[in-house]
């Protein structure tokens, strides 16, 4: 991503000029005063987060009305960082809001860090779909976003399993005879874990609820200064701060250890597990469509819900937020394990085959006959089969009778390639009486995509036993640490071409060190949205450090590399090539 920056950086200063009272350092801008080194993460001991002062009214007004003359530079998020009131010196007045308020980021931070070191917890609640259908949730996520949950609508009951980059669904026959699968797949798919795109869900379950992705959400929430309220409630007769972030209100309780209770629909409690009713106000992402060229994704519609807390979060949800018991979180990997295995016969609902070449039987005797199956398959244009030149691999089921009578089953696979087409035989060997009577031989064949090889396979039991041993990510010290005075930019200043990501790495590099990575696409493909905003990016310059990324999106402390790649919607198709 080229381009420069202009204007005040997120460290509160600007970019290449001093600081208003004084000359800038290695590791950011000059200040008023001597900028300090950095203080401690809020989750050391005796910490005591700083009072964030809340952006006044009229820098909305103000960063809409500046806007025309500040991005000629491609600038990220000039105008952010110089309305936001500066580090954490900031203090207020007596206004009970305010200090209302200052409690509130406190607090939320606090369960932010504690969300993030939570390696499993439990959701329960519901959200609306796109019709407006109550969709229940009870669902199981480790802290990287391992997922099994229970999603019911009506009657219907649906188990869903994912990694984050895979969702698989299992459902019965009826529900996939009413959602679109093939006449003659439904009883396969209704035996076995189909993948599926998280748009069939309305929500993406792992990237909405990953513990360690809405801990940064969080924390990043207060950082930009987009917290507001924190009146006390009660929960269950526990005494909460009921805290409004953009996009989201967050039950957090009052007493320490401070934890995240309940998160819900901005001002509005959607049905669940409070019974309450209303409707949401959180603003919908308004996607213009991918321009043509090859990006990833072109030409598909707005995606699922992929961020809680983001412009494109459900319009009405309410879950109740509760950590796993160590032996809790031991089970769900247990059991995480037991469906991966499962996923050996899984079929991919995002590949359909037509046999539009037909089925001819030839040559067909009195002893035995061949059926020949011509077939197609067909994916989208931004299908990752596509996108990595991975094949499709076919199993085709040939099903042969004499007059009625089974004779014989053939179960091919098959690797073609996408969109492409093959030729599959079946031979049957039979005895036909000889009594003068006319009988028929009858060929019947389906196809589906396995969903899953050996080595997907080997790669998610890889991830798991990794996550497993290894725990949340370890949270850095004071040399990953940017600062009070590192402002984040607000995910709706991604600039669609040009930003300055190389100058906003320079600069994280020179403070905390690291090394500079490039994160691309497969072959001369963008990279997709990013935060839940399209882009026209080929590549992207961040930091990395100590499993840590940072960029001008990041909170001071960066994101776990995990958690940070999740940001992306594509994040099993990129890669990441680091200096050094």
């Amino acid at each position: 991503m080229g381009g420069n920056l202009g204007g005040p950086s997120p460290f509160g200063g600007t970019w290449g000029t001093p600081g208003p009272g004084g000359p800038g350092t290695a590791g950011g801008p000059g200040g008023s005063g001597d900028p300090g080194a950095p203080s401690p993460p809020p989750w050391a001991r005796g910490y005591q987060q700083p009072p964030a002062t809340p952006p006044k009214r009229g820098n909305k007004l103000l960063i809409f009305g500046g806007i025309g003359a500040v991005v000629v530079l491609g600038l990220l998020c000039a105008l952010l960082a110089a309305l936001l009131p500066g580090g954490g010196g900031a203090t207020f007045s007596d206004d009970p809001a305010k200090h209302q308020s200052s409690l509130a980021a406190s607090d939320l931070t606090a369960a932010a860090a504690e969300l993030s070191h939570n390696p499993g917890v439990r959701y329960a609640g519901s959200f609306r779909d796109k019709h407006g259908d109550e969709v229940t949730v009870d669902a199981r996520l480790t802290n990287l976003g391992w997922t099994r949950a229970t999603l019911s609508r009506y009657s219907t009951k649906l188990s869903v399993l994912s990694n984050g980059k895979r969702t698989y669904l299992k459902a019965d026959k009826t529900y996939w005879s009413s959602h679109g699968a093939p006449r003659e797949s439904v009883a396969t798919y209704a035996r076995h874990w189909v993948r599926i795109s998280p748009d069939d869900l309305g929500i993406d379950l792992s990237r909405a609820l990953s513990p360690g992705a809405l801990a940064a959400d969080l924390e990043l929430a207060v950082e930009r200064g987009e917290v507001r309220g924190g009146t006390e409630t009660t929960l269950d007769g526990v005494k909460v701060r009921k805290i409004h972030t953009r996009y989201a209100t967050v039950y957090v309780t009052v007493a320490a250890p401070q934890h995240v209770v309940r998160i819900a629909s901005r001002d509005a409690a959607s049905p669940g597990p409070s019974g309450k009713g209303g409707s949401a106000v959180a603003p919908a992402l308004n996607r213009a469509p991918p321009a043509t060229g090859g990006a990833l994704g072109d030409g598909a519609a707005a995606g699922p819900v992929e961020r809680i807390l983001g412009p494109a979060g459900p319009e009405d949800f309410e879950f109740d937020v509760s950590g796993l018991s160590p032996d809790e979180v031991k089970s769900l990997f247990k059991e995480l394990e037991k469906r991966v295995a499962e996923l050996k016969s899984s079929v991919d609902s995002q590949v359909t085959f037509s046999m539009n070449g037909g089925i001819t039987l030839k040559p067909c005797t009195v002893t035995h006959c061949t059926a020949v199956v011509s077939m197609s398959n067909s994916v989208t244009t931004s299908s990752p089969y596509l996108v990595v030149k991975r094949p499709v691999v076919a199993v085709v089921t040939i099903r042969m009778t004499l007059d009625g009578r089974p004779v014989r089953t053939c179960n091919t696979s098959r690797e073609m390639r996408p969109n492409g087409k093959a030729t599959v035989k079946c031979l049957a060997v039979y005895s036909v009486p000889a009594d003068g009577r006319t009988h028929h031989i009858e060929a019947i064949a389906s196809a589906v995509a396995r969903a899953t090889v050996s080595a997907d396979l080997k790669q998610m039991f890889a991830d798991l036993k990794t996550e497993r041993t290894k725990g949340p990510a370890k949270l850095p010290g004071k040399d990953g640490d940017l600062g009070s005075r590192w402002k984040p930019c607000d995910p709706s200043t991604i600039p669609d071409d040009k930003g300055g990501c190389e100058k906003v790495a320079d600069k994280i590099q020179k403070r905390i060190g690291g090394k500079r990575c490039v994160l691309k696409a497969p072959g001369n493909l963008r990279l997709g949205s990013y935060r839940g905003y399209e882009n026209r990016w080929f590549d992207h310059t961040i930091v990395v450090k100590d499993g840590r990324a940072y960029d001008a999106w990041t909170s001071r402390y960066g994101e776990p590399l995990e958690v940070y790649l999740s940001q992306w919607d594509y994040a099993d198709l990129l890669t990441l090539e680091c200096e050094g």
